[in-house]
């Protein structure tokens, strides 16, 4: 298990939630990567909002930020 800030819908910031999750495997084209550390940049903002919801379709609950460093764990066949 894993800690991970969840968007349960589209909204200002009350729709993240801190839960328990499954740790994810890596796809074919995926890393699955140890996070030291994260950020949300102003484009999760706008996602989080769903001012990109014509653009980005998601499925709840769903984790933003893509801006992470840390330590790769695993890597993906492809």
């Amino acid at each position: 298990m894993m800690r991970a800030v969840q968007m349960q819908g589209y909204g200002d910031a009350s729709v993240l939630s801190l839960a328990e999750v499954d740790e994810p495997t890596a796809g074919p084209n995926d890393l699955r990567i140890a996070v030291h550390a994260t950020s949300i940049n102003p484009v999760d903002a706008k996602i989080r909002s769903g001012a990109q919801r014509s653009i980005i379709r998601l499925k709840m609950p769903y984790v933003l930020g893509m801006d992470v460093s840390g330590v790769v764990l695993e890597v993906g066949s492809a």
